[in-house]
């Protein structure tokens, strides 16, 4: 792309880092682990904070509007939409839970997100910020995709945190692997939240 700067940014490294990590660390459960259902819920999971984290790189290094407008459209109908089912859909196979209909409805739901995704109600410009990259500000749907996709998050942690108690050792190890991918994708989240409130 023409309009793309090679001058580095704090987002561009930690956009390559979260992609970097999140695709390595899902490859290597997805080969090593023996259930392989478990593992392919994971590498999902694991491929949409992937994907969010090769288009932030390149958001964070574009340097026309328009284009970097059609990457944040890009980065979250591929990537940031499906973050929190994808992770729901596995937490509750993981803990065998049985929620069917509550998979389906968020899995609709992200992609009723993806289909507003293009349009002025979920993103209704960008806006430069901090002299570096292009920040889509959001629209009206925004806030209410927010609203789910945080809703969602924290439920699916509260999940987790719930059952950790009367799990084995070896399942607890597991937890701690999931939990630490949410620092990584959450401030990102959180500041798009916010800056969108303005």
């Amino acid at each position: 792309m023409a309009g793309l700067n090679n001058s580095m940014n704090l987002f561009f490294i930690s956009s390559v880092l979260t992609a970097a990590s999140s695709f390595g660390f899902g490859v290597l459960v997805l080969f090593r682990s023996t259930n392989k259902l478990l593992a392919k819920r994971w590498f999902l999971f694991v491929s949409s904070v992937a994907l969010y984290g090769v288009f932030a790189a390149l958001i964070a290094v574009e340097k026309n509007p328009h284009r970097a407008m059609l990457l944040w459209w890009l980065d979250y109908i591929l990537g940031v939409i499906w973050i929190s089912p994808l992770f729901y859909h596995f937490v509750n196979h993981f803990l065998g839970r049985r929620a069917k209909t509550s998979i389906y409805f968020h899995y609709a739901f992200a992609f009723l997100c993806v289909c507003v995704t293009p349009t002025h109600s979920y993103f209704s410009y960008t806006k430069w910020m901090f002299n570096s990259f292009y920040y889509a500000q959001g629209g009206w749907f925004y806030f209410i995709y927010s609203g789910w996709w945080w809703g969602l998050v924290l439920y699916t942690h509260f999940l987790l945190a719930q059952a950790y108690k009367s799990v084995t050792q070896a399942k607890k190890i597991k937890f701690a692997t999931s939990f630490w991918r949410w620092p990584l994708v959450f401030p990102e989240e959180l500041f798009a939240t916010c800056q969108t409130s303005e």
